[in-house]
C-alpha cells in the first residue's frame, strides 16, 4: 500500500482507482476476563483486499434557471456466513450467540452513504453501524445507529448514515437466528466507491476453576455442584459473555462410559444468596467419557451452552456419572437432586470444599477498522 504526500495511507492510491486520500471505515457482518487461563487463536480467514464493482447513476435536477447533476456510485460485496464463523451475543447480550464477518469499509469522499445487505439464502439480515471500534462484549458501545427487527427490516438490513472521511467506522450485520448460514451481498450507495475487505476476527478462550485437588473424594453424585470464589482469581461467577467450549473434571470415582449421566448447567444466581436458576444445560454423552479415574476433558458443540457476564457454571452427576475430587480452599455451593433434566430453582447447600472441575468459556475478540 502507497502513503499519499501527507503520509495518509490510501488504497485508491495503490490500485489506481483514485489518487487522494481516502476514509477508512470497516463492516462487519454477524449471523455472540479473568479466570486461570487465556488462550488466543485467529478464527476467520486471512485478510484479502476485495476490489469492488462499482456503478456510477447521474441524476439530472433541472429548476427554471439551473440543472444540476449529480452522481451515486454503487459498490458491492459478497460474503457468507459459515459453521466457522466467529460468534458474538448479539446487541442486546442474550443468551443466544450469532455469527458474524467483518469487513473493513473504505471510502475516499465524505457524504451520506446507504448500506443493504440481501441474501439469496433466505438469511434474515440486520445492520449495525459502529463509530470505530467493534466490541462483541459490548456491543452497545460506539453504536450509531442500526437496522433491525425493531426497526421495520424483513430479510434484509438497510441504514444510511453521514460518513465522514478520515474516520473509521464499523458496519455490523448480523443475522436473525444463530443456527442459519448462507451466502449475503452487501451493496452501498453514495458519492464515492467503497472498497471492501474482509477483516480478521481473533477467538478468545478463558478458564475458569481447576483440576487440582485435595486427592480425596467429595461425593459429588447425586448432587448438583457449583464452584464460588476462584482461589487464585477471586471470580465469582463468569465475567465474560460467551459460550461454553470445553470442561475438564477431575474423577475420584470413575464415571461408566457406557451409561454414565453428567449435565453442565448455567446458572442464574440471586444476589446476595444461595439461590440459583438455571438457563440452561447440556448433557455430556457417555461416548466422551472414559471408564478411568484422574482428569477427562469434554469438547461441547459449538454454541450449545451460552453464557452471559455473572452467570455461574455447575456440574451434576447421575447414575454412573462418577464422582468429583475435592479441592480444598475453594467455597461451592450443592444441591442434592434426582430430577437433572429438569432441575428446579433451589436454594443450595454451603459447602466448605471445592469440586476439581475447570470449565472453559469462548468470545470472540474486538474488531478494529
Amino acid at each position: 500500500m502507497m502513503k499519499n504526500a501527507s503520509g495518509s495511507f490510501n488504497p485508491f492510491q495503490s490500485t489506481g482507482l483514485v489518487a487522494v486520500v481516502g476514509t477508512i471505515f470497516a463492516l462487519v457482518i454477524a449471523g455472540t476476563a479473568l479466570g486461570l487461563g487465556l488462550g488466543i487463536g485467529l478464527h476467520s480467514d486471512s485478510q484479502n483486499l476485495t476490489l469492488v464493482t462499482s456503478t456510477t447513476i447521474s441524476t439530472s435536477v433541472t429548476t427554471a434557471s439551473t440543472s444540476t447533476t449529480t452522481s451515486t456510485i454503487l459498490s458491492t460485496y459478497q460474503g457468507s456466513l459459515t459453521n466457522s464463523s466467529a460468534v458474538y451475543g448479539g446487541v442486546n447480550q442474550s443468551t443466544t450467540n450469532y455469527t458474524f464477518e467483518a469487513i473493513q469499509v473504505y471510502t475516499n469522499t465524505t457524504g451520506t452513504y446507504t448500506f443493504t445487505g440481501t441474501s439469496g439464502s433466505n438469511l434474515q439480515l440486520y445492520g449495525y453501524l459502529y463509530n470505530g471500534t467493534f466490541i462483541p462484549t459490548n456491543p452497545q458501545t460506539n453504536l450509531i445507529t442500526k437496522s433491525d427487527s425493531s426497526s421495520g427490516s424483513s430479510l434484509q438490513f438497510n441504514l444510511t448514515s453521514a460518513i465522514t472521511s478520515f474516520t473509521e467506522y464499523i458496519l455490523l450485520v448480523t443475522s436473525a437466528n444463530q443456527t442459519s448460514t448462507g451466502s449475503f451481498n452487501i451493496t452501498a450507495s453514495g458519492p464515492g466507491t467503497i472498497l471492501f475487505t474482509r477483516r480478521n476476527v481473533y477467538s478468545q478462550f478463558v478458564n475458569y476453576g481447576s483440576t487440582f485437588n485435595s486427592g480425596t473424594d467429595q461425593v459429588t453424585n447425586g448432587s448438583v455442584y457449583i464452584n464460588l470464589n476462584n482461589p487464585v482469581t477471586g471470580v465469582d461467577g463468569t465475567v465474560i459473555t460467551g459460550y461454553v467450549s470445553q470442561v475438564s473434571m477431575t474423577f475420584s470415582v470413575a464415571p461408566n462410559a457406557t451409561g454414565g449421566l453428567i449435565y453442565i448447567y448455567v446458572m442464574n444466581r440471586t444476589a446476595t444468596t444461595l439461590t440459583f436458576t438455571p438457563s440452561g444445560f447440556y448433557q455430556i454423552p457417555s461416548t466422551s467419557l472414559s471408564s478411568t479415574t484422574g482428569v477427562q476433558t469434554v469438547s461441547l458443540p459449538r454454541n450449545q451452552l451460552p453464557v452471559n457476564t455473572g452467570q455461574y457454571i455447575g456440574v451434576g452427576q447421575s447414575t454412573g456419572g462418577g464422582s468429583l475430587a475435592a479441592v480444598q480452599n475453594q467455597n461451592s455451593a450443592s444441591f442434592v437432586t434426582s430430577s437433572f433434566t429438569s432441575l428446579p430453582a433451589a436454594t443450595y447447600t454451603n459447602v466448605t470444599n471445592g469440586v476439581a472441575f475447570q470449565y472453559q468459556i469462548y468470545t470472540a475478540g474486538a474488531v478494529y477498522g
